[in-house]
């Protein structure tokens, strides 16, 4: 009787797994773009560059 009611309540469950997977593949890709643009844009090239000068000039005194 126990395995009868898992069985059923798995086949009830089915779907939801793969709507799960979907929500999250969808936010992974928005994710994914926001983290892209932020990485190709002026500003995170500019901040990049300023933490390795500041870096440096502790390094090499300068």
């Amino acid at each position: 009787m126990f395995i009868k009611t898992l069985i059923r309540l798995r086949e009830i469950q089915d779907g939801a797994l793969t709507a799960e997977y979907a929500t999250v593949g969808i936010a992974a890709c928005g994710a994914a773009g926001i983290l892209y643009k932020f990485f190709t844009s002026t500003s995170f090239a500019a901040l990049l560059a300023s933490i390795f000068d500041q870096a440096f000039s502790w390094l090499f005194n300068r």
